[in-house]
């Protein structure tokens, strides 16, 4: 057998009830699909923002890399056969 006792009793009229409890939850619905939107939003953000720190470290190792075999070049001592 079902406590009704914990269920709250309302006042108000049956149809004003149901169009206030249908508002709250559209409400609730609307807010849900905004939090969900943004955060797709803000995840393919964070993916993009990784994506082109990857790129520029990339960029960074390979200038670097041609920086180290510059200078090793240029600490070579050049020898002229005379």
């Amino acid at each position: 057998m079902i406590d009704t006792s914990m269920y709250k009793e309302y006042l108000s009229p049956k149809h004003k009830l149901l169009h206030i409890f249908e508002n709250g939850r559209d409400r609730w619905r609307e807010k849900c699909k905004t939090a969900k939107a943004k955060l797709k939003i803000e995840k393919i953000r964070s993916r993009r923002f990784k994506e082109q720190r990857d790129r520029w470290s990339a960029r960074v190792h390979e200038l670097e890399a041609q920086i180290s075999e510059l200078q090793q070049v240029t600490t070579t001592p050049v020898t002229l056969d005379r």
